[in-house]
């Protein structure tokens, strides 16, 4: 596995790592967004009130904008440019998700459903707090702090899954549905559990998905890479990581020292290695 950059403009740990319009954006627990293009640093977003600095837990991005969530709520940028503030209770908010000129925010037990800054829908049916959300073709996932799992298509639940412990991450690839819990990655099948896989150690914090390759991210350290659910590789880090995104055949992980690595081609090594 080749690190091929590192960049190291954030000046803090990366919680979460998007990509849209061009951008590479970087949420970092001292509530600025550090934008980059082309892997090179083109500004910082202030992300909070002067007095009021709160992490950045959360970035979605779709037509054209991008939406940052902390404490205080949501905010909306264009152009790298702050162009409003959705009113959502304080605290309630813990993930956002972005489809089809549609976003959505998980907070409390519900689900709400934004357009033009507006909430126009709220999806009941949890019944404790919801911890993330993920899109992916026309379902929407969304898991708690309990390890509920709910698939929603057309604003209806459509199917109920049970995890051990809080669902800290949902990604899709190849017909499966992989959801991270504490130490391992729970691997569903047609709304049906497949198969459990596991760190040897460390909390997993991050999952992602990219060219056939589940990526997952710990605590001490270290990303594991998956491949028809079987073990392929894992190397490690000097510091936790905190996010993982894959773009363009790229994987990008953010760290606890305020660092993203670039890792270059990944899926494309790995199949030649499997060969």
């Amino acid at each position: 596995m080749d690190c091929v950059k590192i960049l190291k403009h954030c000046p803090s740990p990366i919680l979460c790592l998007v990509y849209g319009g061009g951008m590479l954006y970087a949420g970092t627990n001292a509530s600025v967004i550090v934008v980059w293009k082309d892997d090179e640093y083109v500004t910082t977003l202030i992300d909070h009130d002067e007095d009021e600095p709160y992490a950045i837990t959360s970035l979605a991005y779709g037509d054209g904008v991008l939406y940052s969530l902390n404490y205080n709520g949501i905010r909306a940028w264009k152009d790298n440019v702050l162009i409003n503030k959705l009113t959502t209770p304080r605290d309630m908010v813990n993930c956002i998700a972005y489809h089809d000129g549609l976003l959505y925010s998980g907070g409390g037990d519900i689900i709400r459903i934004w357009k033009n800054n507006e909430c126009i829908k709220v999806l009941k049916g949890h019944k404790d707090k919801i911890s993330c959300i993920s899109y992916v073709g026309d379902t929407l996932y969304s898991g708690t702090n309990k390890g509920r799992i709910k698939a929603w298509q057309n604003d209806i639940c459509i199917h109920d899954y049970e995890c051990y412990s809080r669902v800290s991450g949902l990604v899709y690839g190849d017909n499966l549905l992989y959801s991270c819990a504490y130490n391992s990655i729970a691997v569903w099948s047609e709304n049906k559990f497949k198969c459990s896989l596991r760190h040897n150690h460390g909390v997993i914090v991050c999952i992602t998905y990219g060219d056939g390759i589940l990526y997952s991210g710990d605590d001490d350290g270290d990303i594991f890479m998956w491949q028809n659910t079987k073990f392929v590789d894992n190397w490690g880090n000097t510091a936790r990581v905190f996010s993982l995104m894959y773009n363009d055949g790229l994987l990008y992980s953010g760290h606890e020292n305020g660092v993203i690595k670039v890792w270059k081609e990944v899926g494309l090594l790995t199949k030649a290695a499997l060969k």
